[in-house]
């Protein structure tokens, strides 16, 4: 899930509502993710920076913009 507030997609274990992982996205109002099928990669658009953020989730981070 995104944390528009912090910039930040949330990994999240919904069973306990557990924090997994945080990773930074670098820009203003993270706000919509989509994830591969191998759940590798992540990429989040962020509307305050009008930009798409690609996450290597298993490295744990940014790999561009």
């Amino acid at each position: 899930m995104t944390t528009e507030g912090s910039g930040s997609l949330a990994v999240v274990d919904f069973r306990s509502g557990k924090l997994l992982r945080a990773f930074p996205t670098g820009a203003r109002v993270s706000h919509m993710v989509a994830a591969t099928g191998d759940g590798r990669r992540a990429f989040v658009a962020s509307i305050g920076s009008g930009t798409l953020t690609a996450l290597d989730l298993v490295a744990g981070r940014r790999v561009g913009e």
